[in-house]
């Protein structure tokens, strides 16, 4: 793959481009007398897919006072769906009223397909909601809907 020298803060890299897909790194050391230490061997997945990340909740959904104010979607990878973060923005004024960590069931390195919904606390008006889906190994992808909450 490559070879490295060490610098005398002890770090080192090499770069090389890798395909998608499950990859193993060995690595081996050599000192000045010129003996090879053992090899440590890492395995890890090269993932640039980002998730998918949809809306369940309807374009333009009006809330009445008396609903819960519940935005809802869905979100797959897979890698696994580590996280949904929804951000309210008001749409008059373009001011973030609210940015929460989605409620995810089944989030984490497994769960390949996902619901999520969120429930800020913010005052009537009109919105636009944001969900960004971010995988396990951290892609993220994006989806926006317009909601009104009376």
């Amino acid at each position: 793959m490559g070879t490295a020298k060490v610098k005398t803060d002890g770090t080192w890299s090499v770069s090389k481009s890798m395909t998608a897909g499950p990859q193993t790194v060995a690595v081996t050391a050599t000192d000045a007398a010129g003996n090879l230490s053992l090899a440590t061997v890492r395995s890890f997945v090269v993932d640039a897919t980002p998730p998918t990340v949809k809306f369940t909740t309807s374009d333009g959904t009006t809330f009445l006072p008396t609903q819960a104010f519940t935005v809802a979607g869905q979100a797959g990878d897979a890698t696994g769906i580590d996280r949904v973060v929804v951000q309210f923005v008001d749409a008059t004024t373009g001011a973030v009223a609210a940015t929460v960590v989605a409620t995810c069931t089944g989030c984490g390195a497994s769960a390949t397909s996902v619901t999520w919904s969120a429930s800020p606390e913010v005052d009537p008006g009109r919105y636009r909601v944001t969900a960004t889906a971010f995988d396990v190994p951290g892609n993220a992808t994006s989806a926006t809907i317009g909601v009104t909450r009376l």
